[in-house]
């Protein structure tokens, strides 16, 4: 999540999957202040879920439709691991 942070650019949009759904409940979730502030920064909720924590009011939960449809409005698309 670090180096996925370091080289994202204000207009970048974040999709928070997997594992990385609980950078929505740690220290890292003050790091991505500026993408929540700018309605950028979205977590799969079927992700969420599974690992059982609760959405944070500012993060964006989005369905796997809708991170379809976020996929194929954005180009090029970077994934971290």
């Amino acid at each position: 999540m670090n180096e996925c942070i370091k080289v994202a650019q204000a207009t970048d949009t974040i999709v928070l999957t997997e594992d990385g759904v609980y950078a929505t409940a740690g220290e890292q979730h003050a790091q991505l202040d500026s993408f929540l502030k700018a309605g950028r920064l979205f977590a799969l909720s079927g992700d969420i879920a599974a690992r059982g924590l609760d959405t944070p009011e500012d993060i964006n939960s989005i369905s796997t439709a809708e991170f379809v449809t976020l996929c194929t409005q954005h180009n090029p698309i970077q994934s971290w691991f």
